[in-house]
């Protein structure tokens, strides 16, 4: 999975600015190449976030702006 998809995926709770959305659509990460973004997906899909998926959202854009 890609950042971008990710964070494509979470728009249906949140409006990421045009300036997330250009940084994740020319970002690099993925679950294949970075361990944090891996383990964020992992627990994503387990139903780790699903009460606060604004957790998720924040732990992401965190990795976009590192």
């Amino acid at each position: 999975m890609t950042i971008h998809s990710l964070i494509t995926e979470l728009q249906t709770w949140f409006s990421p600015s045009p300036e997330i959305l250009a940084a994740a659509k020319s970002s690099k990460i993925t679950s294949k190449n970075n361990p944090r973004f891996k383990a964020l997906v992992r627990d994503w899909m387990n139903g780790s976030y699903d009460e606060d998926p604004g957790i998720l959202y924040n732990e992401v854009v965190h990795l976009l702006k590192k």
